[in-house]
């Protein structure tokens, strides 16, 4: 019995997966493999609970299609505010700047603001 409870479960948690936009979302987005900047760009990802995204993720055109991965962020986003509104979750508020993107050993990553 043991056994067949952790098969459904590990099935269970396979469907739930493959049905999570984020999860779909991180298989698109893939490891954003550039050969230059100009393949490279930002998603705005997420949502918290007063606006805004949660979080930028950088991605690139020379792997990723870009209707594909906007339809999964648009998902991703409807997702997140069923869960904000069901949960009454609250957000700190704050302002997450819109970040640059360079294409650095052949791969799309967030340039920090540090680094300008």
């Amino acid at each position: 019995m043991q056994k067949l409870s952790a098969v459904l479960f590990m099935l269970c948690t396979t469907l739930a997966q493959a049905n999570d936009p984020l999860t779909a979302l991180k298989k698109e987005v893939g490891r954003a493999g550039c050969e230059q900047d100009s393949q490279c760009r930002v998603l705005a990802l997420g949502l918290k609970s007063c606006g805004g995204p949660e979080l930028y993720w950088p991605w690139s055109v020379a792997e990723g299609n870009a209707d594909k991965i906007g339809f999964l962020a648009k998902q991703y986003a409807e997702a997140r505010a069923e869960q904000i509104k069901n949960s009454g979750e609250l957000s700190d508020c704050s302002v997450v700047s819109h970040p640059a993107v360079v294409c650095s050993k052949k791969q799309c990553v967030l340039k920090s603001e540090s680094a300008y």
